[in-house]
C-alpha cells in the first residue's frame, strides 16, 4: 500500500510536539526501541519532512547524539542539501557499542513476524548484519567516514546546555569538554541523545548494558548462589535466561530454542494471546494457555529444562512478569518456556512484585528493600542483584526539561490514541527508494551512479523468492508480485526477474511452473538465482546468476503450486480466447478463411464451454493438458512456449466447429478430453508429437481408446487399416469397453480447411458424415445399437 500524507504526518507527530515545530526527538519514548528501529525512525522522519516540503536545501539543521539515530537523520537530512551540524557527547560516534560483544541484529524483536529472522536491515544507507555490537560499530563507522558528505561536520565531545526558541529557530548551545560554548542557530533540531544510563538504586551494581552481558558464565558456582533480578524489560529478561540457563549465549541459545518450535503455528498462537489485552497487561495467563501447549508438544520445555543450572537459584521481580509490548516476543516466549521448565526443580526459580524502594549491601551479599512474596516482604541475602528499570530519561534531558516533559505527554496521548504504533517499525520500500534515488543524485562518479541507477531498476523488476526461517516457509518480495505478473504474463512489456534467493529443496514444484511461465512471457521473464545458492541451480541454463542483494519490502505469501498451474492454465485461456475472437471475425493462423456462416456461431460454442470449464477446476486442467500434449499414461501441461501456441489455437477452432455438426460437450473422461453423442468420447488436441514420433504415426486405434479425434496435426484416414479391433469376447461400451472401432477423425488438413471456408451446411454435411460413418463401423463391427 503507497504511503499517504497522513502517513508522512503520523510520523511527524511520533517525534515532534505542535507546541514545539522543528523540534524533533526519535524514539525518545517508544517502546520498541533497538538499533534497527532508531535508523528507521530517524529516515522515515526525515523522508516525511522532505515530503510535506518542511525540510529544504540550504537550511542549517542540528543533529545532537552520534548514534544509530543521530547518524542517520544528520545523513538523511544531508542528502537533502541541508548544512548538516551533528553534536556527539561522546569521543566518537557509535560509541556505546565499539567495545560491545551483545548481539546486534536487524529484526529479531520483531519475531514472529515474517522476516523477523533475517540478517540484513537492507537499509539504504549504512545497510548492516547482524554481528556483535563491536564489529556492525566499526563497519557502519567505516561507512559514515567514507560516505560522509561536505555539508554534514561532526563534533565530538559536545555535551548540550540549552535549547531555546527564537523566532522561527531554534538557538542550540553545547559545551565542550574544555568548557568551551558553541552557540549556533537552526532551523530543525534533532534530538537522538539516545535514553541515558541505567537507574542506579541502592548499593546495587552499575551495569552497563552494551558491554556488561550479566549472569551469564560457563564456570559453575562453588557454592548455590542467590541471584536477584528486577525488571521485565528485555534486559530483565535475558538476564533471568542468563542466570539460569547453563552456558548461556543468547544467539546460540536463541537459535536452538527456535529449532524446536513449529514456527508458524506459534505466530498464530502468539496473536491470538495478545488479542484485546492492553499495552502493559498481564501476558502470562495468555500465553499459557494459547503456546505453552505448542512448546511441550514441540520438545522446547524439556530443551530448556535439560539446559537448567543447579548452583543457581532466581527470584525474579515483576508486575506483571510478561507485560504486553514491555519485551520483545521471542524474549517473553522463551521466558515462558523456562518458567515451565523450573517447575521441575523445586526453589529454583521464585517470583516476587513490588517496587525495589533500597538495596544496601551486608558483608559480599545484598538486602533488597521493598518487593514481597504472596504479600510477606522478601527478607532474604542475594549473592547477586542485577536491576534493569531502565535508564533515566529525565537526567539525560535535564537541560530541556521543559520541551522534554511536553513532548512525553504529547507522545503518550498519540501513543494511547493508537496503541498500533507501538508496533516495531519496519522501513517502507518507498522511504528505501526517496532515499536511493537522493543519494544517487548526489553521486558524483559516473560508474558508481550508473551501478547505483541498476541496482534501483533492478530491485523495481524483481521479484525475490526466499525461505523465511520465521515461518518455515516460501515468501515472496518485491514492488510487484508473482500474483500479478502470471495475470498478464504474456502481454508483458517490461522484464521482470524472479531471483531465486533458495536452493530446488525450498522450491519444489514451484520451480517447473515457474520454468513454463518464463517461456509463455516470450522472454519477459527472467529466472536468477543468488550467488550463494547459484550452484545449486546451475544445471538449468536457463538460470542466471545475480548478486545475493535483499529488497526492502515484507515478505507475502507465495501463491502455492496448485495457483501458479492454475495461472498457467488461464494464461493459455486468455490466449485462446484472442484465437476464438480472431476465427469468429472470419480468420484463423494455420488454417486460412472460415466462412462467415462458420465463424459468427464460434465465440457462442467458445464461451458455453468456458462457463463449463469454470465451473470445474479439474476439467478445465484435463482438458487444457490434453489440449496440448497427449499422452497416454502422463499429465503435461501446456510448456509456455509460443511455438505451441498455432497447434493449440487451430485445434480449438477446429473443435468448436465441430460442434456445429456434432454436438460437442467438455468432460472429464481421460483419455478424451469431449463428450458426444451421450458416452462417447472424443479428443481434441493440438499435439505434434508423441514420445518424439509425428502424431500421424500412431495409426492404430487401440493408441488412442477414444471414439473421435479432432487434431490440429493428424491425417485424413489415419485408421482406413484398423476399422476393427477384438476385445475378446467382452461386451462392448462406449466408455468402459477395452477395444474400440476406428474413430471418427476430422484435422486441419487442406480437406476440412477448404470446408471450413465453405456454407455452414456443406459443413455440417461433412461433420455428419464422418461421424456418420463411425457410427455405421460401431454397429456393423462390434454389432449392438448405434450411440446415438
Amino acid at each position: 500500500m503507497a504511503l499517504t500524507d497522513a502517513d508522512f504526518d503520523r510520523w511527524i507527530s511520533l517525534s515532534e510536539a505542535a507546541d514545539y515545530q522543528n523540534l524533533f526527538f526519535i524514539g525518545t519514548f517508544d517502546p520498541r526501541i533497538t538499533f534497527y528501529s532508531q535508523q528507521v525512525r530517524a529516515l522515515r522522519l526525515v523522508h516525511a519532512l522532505g515530503k510535506r516540503a518542511r525540510i529544504t536545501a540550504g537550511q542549517a539543521v542540528a543533529v545532537v547524539g552520534g548514534g544509530a539515530a543521530g547518524i542517520a537523520a544528520s545523513m538523511a537530512a544531508a542528502v537533502h542539501g541541508c548544512e548538516v551540524k551533528l553534536y556527539e557527547q561522546r569521543t566518537d560516534i557509535l560509541q556505546l557499542q565499539s567495545g560491545s560483544p551483545r548481539l546486534l541484529h536487524p529484526h529479531i524483536y520483531e519475531w514472529p513476524a515474517r522476516g523477523s529472522l533475517e540478517a540484513d536491515a537492507v537499509l539504504p544507507m549504512f545497510d548492516w548484519s547482524e554481528g556483535e555490537g563491536a564489529a556492525v560499530r566499526n563497519r557502519l563507522k567505516t561507512a559514515f567516514d567514507q560516505q560522509r558528505p561536505t555539508n554534514l561536520t561532526v563534533h565530538k565531545s559536545c555535551a548540550l546546555e540549552s535549547l531555546t526558541r527564537e523566532n522561527d529557530e531554534w538557538r542550540l548551545t553545547m559545551v565542550r569538554d574544555d568548557g568551551t560554548p558553541e552557540e549556533k542557530l537552526f532551523s530543525h533540531v534533532f534530538l537522538a541523545m539516545g535514553f541515558g544510563e541505567e537507574r542506579i538504586i541502592g548499593a546495587a551494581p552499575s551495569l552497563n548494558y552494551w558491554t556488561d552481558l550479566g549472569p551469564a558464565s560457563a564456570t559453575a558456582e562453588t557454592n548455590t548462589k542467590a541471584y536477584f533480578v528486577s525488571g521485565s524489560g528485555d534486559g530483565g529478561l535475558t538476564d533471568a535466561l542468563a542466570v539460569l540457563i547453563g552456558e548461556f549465549d543468547h544467539r546460540r541459545f536463541t537459535g536452538a530454542f527456535l529449532e524446536r518450535v513449529s514456527k508458524g503455528k506459534l505466530a498464530e498462537a502468539i496473536e491470538a494471546a495478545e488479542n484485546g489485552l492492553a499495552l502493559g497487561a498481564d501476558l502470562l495467563p495468555a500465553l499459557s494457555e494459547h503456546v505453552l501447549p505448542i512448546l511441550s508438544s514441540r520438545h522446547a520445555i524439556d530443551f530448556v529444562a535439560g539446559q537448567l543450572r543447579t548452583d543457581r537459584t532466581l527470584t525474579l521481580n515483576a508486575e506483571p512478569i510478561l507485560a504486553r509490548g514491555r519485551a520483545a516476543r521471542l524474549n517473553q516466549v522463551m521466558l515462558l518456556a523456562l518458567i515451565e521448565a523450573a517447575k521441575t526443580q523445586a526453589g529454583r526459580l521464585s517470583f516476587s512484585t513490588g517496587e525495589v524502594s533500597d538495596i544496601k549491601k551486608d558483608g559480599d551479599r545484598f538486602r533488597v528493600f521493598g518487593p514481597h512474596a504472596d504479600g510477606v516482604p522478601i527478607d532474604k541475602l542475594f549473592d547477586r542483584v542485577i536491576v534493569r528499570h531502565g535508564p533515566d530519561k529525565s537526567a539525560r534531558y535535564a537541560k530541556i526539561a521543559q520541551q522534554f516533559q511536553v513532548f512525553r505527554a504529547h507522545h503518550s496521548a498519540l501513543l494511547a490514541a493508537a496503541p498500533e504504533l507501538t508496533d516495531s517499525p519496519r522501513l517502507a520500500p518507498e522511504t528505501f527508494d526517496y532515499f536511493d534515488a537522493l543519494l544517487t543524485v548526489r553521486e558524483t562518479a559516473p560508474v558508481k551512479k550508473s551501478a547505483r541507477l541498476v541496482a534501483a531498476e533492478h530491485r523495481r523488476r524483481s521479484i525475490r523468492l526466499s525461505w523465511d526461517p520465521a515461518f518455515q516457509q516460501l515468501i515472496q518480495q518485491g514492488e510487484d508480485n508473482l500474483e500479478n505478473v502470471i495475470a498478464s504474463i504474456e502481454a508483458m512489456t517490461d522484464q521482470r526477474t524472479i531471483v531465486l534467493a533458495a536452493g530446488p529443496d525450498k522450491l519444489g514444484e514451484h520451480m517447473e511452473v515457474l520454468m513454463r511461465l518464463r517461456q509463455a512471457s516470450g522472454g519477459q521473464l527472467i529466472i536468477a538465482a543468488t550467488t550463494d545458492v547459484y550452484a545449486q541451480w546451475s544445471a538449468d541454463k536457463g538460470v542466471v546468476s545475480v548478486p545475493a542483494g535483499h529488497l526492502p519490502h515484507s515478505g507475502q505469501d507465495v501463491p502455492s503450486a496448485d495457483m501458479l498451474w492454475d495461472g498457467l492454465d488461464t494464461c493459455l485461456l486468455r490466449m485462446l480466447n484472442a484465437a476464438v475472437a480472431d476465427a469468429a471475425s472470419g480468420s484463423c493462423a494455420g488454417i486460412g478463411p472460415i466462412h462467415s456462416s462458420i465463424a459468427s456461431n464460434l465465440s457462442t460454442t467458445w464461451q458455453s464451454w468456458r462457463s463449463e470449464l469454470a465451473a470445474h477446476p479439474k476439467m478445465r486442467s484435463d482438458f487444457l493438458r490434453l489440449l496440448f500434449q497427449v499422452e497416454l499414461a502422463g499429465k503435461n501441461r501446456w510448456d509456455g512456449a509460443s511455438e505451441h501456441l498455432a497447434g493449440l489455437k487451430s485445434a480449438l477452432v477446429v473443435m468448436l466447429a465441430t460442434h456445429e455438426g456434432e454436438v460437442l460437450l467438455p468432460a472429464l473422461c481421460a483419455p478424451g478430453n469431449l463428450f458426444f453423442g451421450g458416452n462417447a468420447v472424443a479428443l481434441g488436441s493440438g499435439c505434434e508429437h508423441i514420445n518424439d514420433r509425428p502424431i500421424a504415426d500412431y495409426s492404430d486405434a487401440s493408441q488412442w481408446d477414444v471414439d473421435a479425434l479432432i487434431l490440429s496435426r493428424g491425417e485424413d484416414g489415419m485408421f482406413q487399416a484398423s476399422d476393427l479391433l477384438t476385445d475378446a469376447g467382452e461386451a462392448p461400451t462406449s466408455l468402459t469397453r477395452a477395444c474400440r472401432v476406428a474413430p471418427a477423425v476430422i484435422t486441419k488438413s487442406l480437406k476440412w480447411r477448404k470446408l471450413l471456408n465453405g456454407d455452414i451446411k456443406i459443413w455440417r454435411d461433412a461433420v455428419n458424415k464422418e461421424f456418420d460413418a463411425w457410427r455405421a463401423r460401431q454397429q456393423k463391427q462390434l454389432g449392438g445399437d448405434i450411440v446415438a
